[in-house]
């Protein structure tokens, strides 16, 4: 259900018990997972969907930001609507039109951006950055279990700084 707000009223759940909703204490778009157990403060976390929108033209180095996230009451809230597992809005960044739908799955999250230029400018990129805020058990602040693809294959992101399981954290994270 959507209110006249542009809020979603409903939380979305699907069989493994992790939730899906709209985390509205921002107007822009942001979601809230909560992973099922018995402490779901410590089992939430949000997802900036997206964090920031960046279009580039052919022959630049740098692209443009079309979109970037502010947290607080900072913008328009979009239009959020709602059907059987999934929540979406859309909106329009200047010349570009922009749809963002996020479907809860049976065996997770599955975000969906899709971009129409309505502009004159002819974009040689555009992409959307979705940025999970992990918290609580999920939180990794030692990268003990964040992982990167190489060419050779995934290794732990900081596993080149092995000393970083004992510094002080001032240290790692100065």
């Amino acid at each position: 259900m959507v209110h006249s707000r542009g809020q979603v009223s409903a939380t979305l759940q699907n069989p493994s018990g992790v939730r899906l909703a709209v985390a509205d204490e921002n107007n822009q778009p942001a979601l809230r997972i909560t992973l099922p157990g018995p402490a779901p403060a410590e089992q939430t976390f949000e997802i900036l969907f997206p964090e920031h929108i960046t279009a580039s033209l052919p022959g630049q180095a740098e692209g443009e930001h079309l979109y970037m996230f502010r947290p607080g009451r900072f913008g328009e809230r979009p239009a959020w609507r709602q059907d059987r597992n999934s929540i979406a809005y859309e909106r329009d960044l200047g010349g570009v039109h922009f749809l963002a739908r996020a479907t809860l799955e049976d065996d997770g999250l599955l975000v969906h951006y899709e971009f129409a230029n309505r502009s004159k400018l002819n974009y040689a990129m555009i992409y959307a950055v979705t940025d999970p805020r992990l918290t609580g058990i999920l939180h990794d602040v030692r990268l003990e279990r964040t992982y990167v693809h190489h060419k050779e294959g995934f290794d732990l992101l900081a596993s080149e700084t092995p000393q970083r399981l004992t510094m002080p954290l001032n240290r790692w994270l100065p």
